[in-house]
């Protein structure tokens, strides 16, 4: 039995999938101070864990994490040809991120910041976060996205269009600390 957590990577085709308890349970990756690396067809189940950095490549379906924590960046991606039209992605509890995050929904699809099992999301970014989605969706009161560096938000629909529904609690959603937030900066 080895006494400490390695790399965790996980590979598969548009066929393979991971899931917990049909779609209700957790996928847990104990990396510590290692990489998690997972593309595979779908997860079924919320990713939650601790690592290095942290690689999630979906093939078809809706991607869910929360709650995590990665000392560098978090890369959340749906990939062609599946996810370019029906994957969304869901953040949710406490996600830390000591880089960057950086995650891209399908072009008809969004991203949400829910609430899990009455716990607010509130994801803090060491860094910047590059948001690549049509929609952003907040689900829940007291749900919050705040990043050291610059928030850019990026439609990456057919005409470019951006939606962000924050309706709900009196606090602050989208925050950047020491940089800028910027919505549809690249459709100039």
């Amino acid at each position: 039995n080895p006494t400490s957590a390695g790399a965790v990577d996980v590979n598969g085709d548009a066929t393979s999938s991971l899931s917990a308890n049909a779609a209700a349970g957790n996928i847990n990756y104990n990396a510590l101070g290692n990489d998690v690396d997972v593309e595979i067809g779908s997860i079924n189940g919320a990713n939650t864990g601790s690592s290095a950095e942290a690689d999630f490549d979906v093939l078809n379906g809706n991607l869910t994490v929360g709650p995590y924590s990665a000392t560098g960046d978090l890369d959340l991606n749906q990939q062609a040809p599946f996810g370019a039209t029906n994957s969304n992605i869901a953040l949710q509890d406490t996600i830390n991120v000591g880089g960057d995050l950086n995650a891209t929904t399908g072009t008809a699809q969004q991203l949400t910041i829910q609430n899990n099992g009455g716990n607010p999301a509130n994801i803090t970014i060491a860094g910047a976060a590059t948001l690549n989605t049509p929609t952003i969706d907040y689900v829940g009161d007291n749900g919050s996205l705040s990043a050291a560096g610059d928030i850019n938000i990026q439609s990456n629909s057919p005409g470019g269009a951006l939606t962000v529904d924050s309706t709900g609690a009196n606090n602050t959603r989208l925050a950047s600390t020491g940089g800028n937030l910027n919505f549809n900066l690249l459709c100039q």
